[in-house]
């Protein structure tokens, strides 16, 4: 806050990047809120009220931060945008590990190639030029934000290629639309959330290419919000050129590819049974 009101006094333009803790793990929450929540009956899917607590507190922070921008006179001329960088993840915490947060109706969870890790909150406030309770579907993503304050600042583009796109007519116009395109995820390797894949999305259409196996997945998330109906079989001709983008994009990038491990044991790893990890339901 005290930032704020120096930018305010000096009259020069600033940039700050507020990244909070919260939401994470360690699950903890103030008192007063965690007593608030106790009380409420929990929802369908949401039933910590410890993670709730954790939210609220979180709220009090963005409240804090546009409160100074009003009291400075500041918010006018304040863009403000509130993301986050990955979707919930069910932490093992504060009792049953479903029970602390949901990205329902959302597949997966924080690090999966399903849109409970992809797909979070993009919330703008810009008075007099983003209309107040409006949205707009186009799907972007954080390589977006770099073009986007060139744009509003006035400084010129680097010589090299970005990969995003300026979201100003966005914020302008609920109605406006990029221009086609396809905005590209790889996560390169085996982990805990993940199966190594790369991903590509071209408005609701989304494309999981696997390593293992050479295969592909084919969801519309606009009619298939959940990503449970794979359309690959049936859209041959859009997963072969999704693909071939996919894999294009990763030798304009010079991105490694996955190297075979040399202590890989075939016999122990088909003798070696581990249950499934459960998703949200």
């Amino acid at each position: 806050m005290q930032f704020i009101r120096d930018a305010a006094r000096s009259g020069r333009p600033f940039f700050l990047y507020l990244p909070d803790f919260l939401v994470h793990a360690p699950l903890e929450a103030k008192e007063a809120y965690l007593g608030h929540f106790r009380a409420k009956p929990p929802s369908q899917n949401h039933r910590s009220p410890v993670a709730a607590a954790m939210i609220k507190s979180l709220d009090d922070t963005v409240g804090t931060v546009l409160r100074a921008l009003d009291d400075t006179g500041l918010a006018a001329n304040t863009l403000v945008i509130f993301g986050s960088d990955n979707g919930g993840l069910a932490y093992a915490e504060d009792g049953a590990r479903e029970q602390n947060t949901s990205n329902l109706p959302l597949r997966g969870r924080k690090g999966s190639e399903f849109d409970g890790g992809f797909r979070v909150p993009y919330i703008v406030r810009w008075p007099g030029h983003v209309p107040p309770g409006t949205t707009n579907p186009e799907p972007i993503t954080g390589a977006d934000l770099y073009p986007t304050f060139l744009e509003l600042a006035g400084a010129p583009r680097p010589g090299h290629v970005l990969d995003g796109a300026s979201l100003v007519p966005l914020f302008r116009g609920p109605s406006a639309r990029l221009p086609s395109r396809e905005i590209i995820w790889y996560l390169s390797h085996y982990t805990s959330f993940n199966r190594p894949c790369i991903v590509v999305r071209r408005g609701e259409w989304k494309l999981i290419h696997l390593f293992d196996g050479d295969r592909d997945e084919l969801y519309h998330t606009g009619n298939d919000i959940g990503e449970r109906d794979d359309l690959a079989l049936r859209q041959p001709e859009l997963t072969r050129e999704l693909r071939a983008r996919a894999l294009a994009w990763m030798k304009e990038a010079g991105a490694p590819p996955m190297r075979p491990n040399p202590d890989f044991d075939p016999a122990a790893a088909s003798a070696a049974t581990a249950a499934p990890e459960a998703e949200n339901p």
